[in-house]
């Protein structure tokens, strides 16, 4: 089902900036031929350029997002907003993620996110809290082998992953190490809250950076255009 949301999501936002370029066009070619008139040479060549430009924009927020999404994920360990798998990197290149909307996850450096189908050594899955306190990582989960849930700690510099059956395990083996538990107690944020901190990077202006930039220049190319031609053109003689 999520899978299908996020196409909707994306059939959504396609209707829309169709529906956009068609009204842009309409508007551009209505004022090009007032600021055209008729019997100046090449100005068939702009109207054609009022009703396309539109559609160019939207042709070039489309590759802009494409190329954002693959550097993204490719550069920066993270989703696109839109994706059926949102991840973000926690500290020490763990990876913190959620297949489906469900199932959350959390793997370590270098493993393929479908890697953890199940609870692995170094790989923890249907996380439902999480708190960091690098070196490590501690939360409550759902179990894998039974109904209820149980406590983790991974230790993110050997990826270690220890399980408790109860939270005083948990805080026992966390004082151990010189932590203390306090989301048992006092709420500090679940699943989304950690991927919300983490997931946003300064990339992600990219986007909307390199969209208007391009959307600047092809408006900028039309009122050049018009100026070209209006500059160009013959008065009548009375």
């Amino acid at each position: 089902m999520a899978g299908f949301g996020v196409f909707m999501a994306y059939l959504s936002y396609s209707a829309v900036g169709i529906f956009l370029a068609s009204v842009f066009a309409l508007i551009f070619f209505l004022i090009g031929r007032k600021l055209v008139p008729q019997g100046i040479e090449g100005r068939e060549g702009f109207l054609f350029a009022c009703l396309g430009t539109p559609f160019f924009g939207l042709l070039w927020i489309l590759l802009t997002f494409i190329v954002y999404s693959y550097i993204v994920g490719a550069v920066f360990h993270r989703d696109n907003w839109m994706s059926t798998d949102p991840h973000a990197p926690l500290p020490d290149g763990y990876i913190l993620g959620a297949a489906h909307y469900g199932g959350n996850y959390i793997i370590p450096p270098g493993k393929a996110m479908h890697g953890c189908l199940d609870d692995g050594f170094d790989c923890v899955r249907g996380v439902l809290y999480l708190q960091i306190s690098d070196p490590y990582l501690l939360g409550q989960k759902f179990r894998s082998d039974a109904e209820g849930v149980e406590f983790f700690m991974i230790d993110t510099r050997t990826g270690r992953v220890s399980r408790f059956a109860t939270m005083d395990g948990l805080r026992a083996a966390a004082a151990s190490c010189g932590v203390t538990v306090t989301f048992g107690e006092i709420w500090i944020g679940g699943w989304e809250e950690a991927y919300f901190r983490y997931r946003s990077v300064w990339f992600d202006w990219f986007f909307p950076a390199a969209s208007l930039a391009g959307l600047t220049f092809l408006a900028a190319s039309l009122f050049h255009y018009v100026r070209r031609l209006r500059a160009d053109a013959v008065p009548a003689s009375g």
